[in-house]
This record gives C-alpha cells, sequence and structure tokens, in this order.
C-alpha cells in the first residue's frame, strides 16, 4: 500500500510538471499571440490536469487507507497487550495461590519427614542389636514400615498436594516470581520424602543419606523468596 501510495505521488508530480509546462506555453502563445503554441498549451492542460486531479483523488483515498489501517493495526495491538497483561494476571494469581499451598506442604512435609526417618533410623538400630544373630533386614524393614504406616500415608498424601501445586506454578508461570527455586524446594522434598517412605539401602548408608537429604531439604526451603516480596 505505501508502494502504491509513492508511485501516485511520483506519477502526480510528474502530470503537475506536465501541466505547468503546458500552461507556461499556453500563456507564451497567448502573448505572442502564437495559435499553435496557444493550442497545444490548451490541449495539453485539458489532458494533464484531469489526470493530476485523478491522481491527486487516489493519493489522498490511498492516504487515507494506511492511515486507517495503521490505527486498526494500533487498535488490535492495544487490544492484544490488554489480553496479554489480563491473562498474565490471572496467571500470577493462579501460582500465588498454588505457591501458598506449596510452602504450607514443604514445611510441613520435610518437618515430618525428619521426624519420620530419625523414629526410623531408631528403630532400624534397635532391631539390630536387639536381634542378635537372627536379624533379617526385609523383616525388620517391613516392620518399622507397618509401624510408622499413619505418618507414611500422611507424607505420601503430602507429596501428592506438592505435585498438584508445582503442576499449577509450571502451567501459571509467567517469569515474574522465581519458579525455579520452588522447584529445587519440592524436589528436595519429594526425594526426602520417598527415602522415608520406602526404606531401602543399609542402616549406615540410611544415615548418610538421612542427614544429607535432611540438609538439602533445609537448604532450598531457606532460598526460597518470601511470601512478602509478592
Amino acid at each position: 500500500m505505501a508502494l502504491l501510495l509513492g508511485t501516485i505521488i511520483i506519477i502526480s508530480v510528474i502530470l503537475i510538471i506536465t501541466a505547468l509546462g503546458f500552461l507556461t506555453t499556453f500563456m507564451a502563445g497567448k502573448l505572442t499571440e502564437t495559435r499553435g503554441a496557444r493550442t497545444t498549451g490548451k490541449i495539453g492542460l485539458m489532458v494533464t490536469l484531469p489526470l493530476f486531479l485523478i491522481t491527486l483523488i487516489g493519493a489522498i483515498n490511498v492516504n487515507a487507507q494506511i492511515n486507517n489501517a495503521a490505527k486498526q493495526h494500533a487498535h488490535t495491538e492495544k487490544v492484544k497487550q490488554q489480553k496479554q497483561k489480563a491473562l498474565a494476571k490471572d496467571m500470577n494469581l493462579k501460582f500465588i495461590d498454588a505457591q501458598y499451598d506449596l510452602i504450607t506442604k514443604l514445611y510441613l512435609s520435610a518437618s515430618t519427614a525428619e521426624t519420620l526417618a530419625g523414629t526410623e533410623q531408631k528403630a532400624w538400630r534397635a532391631a539390630i542389636f536387639d536381634s542378635n544373630e537372627s536379624f533379617n533386614i526385609e523383616t525388620a524393614i517391613t516392620k518399622i514400615e507397618s509401624d510408622n504406616k499413619a505418618t507414611i500415608d500422611t507424607l505420601t498424601s503430602n507429596l501428592e498436594v506438592l505435585e498438584e501445586s508445582i503442576a499449577i506454578m509450571s502451567k501459571n508461570d509467567t517469569g515474574k516470581y522465581d519458579y525455579a527455586a520452588y522447584e529445587k524446594a519440592y524436589n528436595s522434598t519429594r526425594k526426602f520424602i520417598n527415602f522415608t517412605t520406602s526404606i531401602s539401602g543399609s542402616y549406615s548408608s540410611f544415615g548418610t543419606t538421612y542427614s544429607e537429604l535432611d540438609r538439602e531439604v533445609a537448604d532450598a526451603i531457606d532460598a526460597l523468596p518470601n511470601l512478602s516480596d509478592n
């Protein structure tokens, strides 16, 4: 459209220059009373002036279309930006709601898993020393898990809530908040929960892994942004 307008303007300039030439010829013929010059100038003006008016009207129409298109584009972009802002606002609200649920369960689950791991470690140690040479690791682990079934079920339920919350946060992450920090805390807590609700390995490795995961969870949760910053 802009190219068309430019072409029309160039043609209009050429026509007006040509018309001025014919006007000069007509005036010169009139002053010198030269009939041929007057006739040439008159015919030339009769041809070029209407063409100039046509191109002028065309240029005005094309320019109006360009302006309307620009206004329409600006309006469309404005509406698009408004929709994007509204969507981002809605996503941020969903993110914050899930964030509160996540943090609540993170603290609760980390504390519960820490207590459970300590209880399991003590029970495992007692099973080893009380059984003398008849110790069976599978039997011991089964009993420990059975004795702590209620706590294990609670942590399993908490993990489901954590999974739902982090999924909502991931889906509604606009980049405004530090999602990576929440994901790290979630992953650390998930590993700790899985470790305490499904015992495996040896007694010695259990204690080492317990300490490592406990510290990892604590560091990840401590690194979370303050809720007041939202």
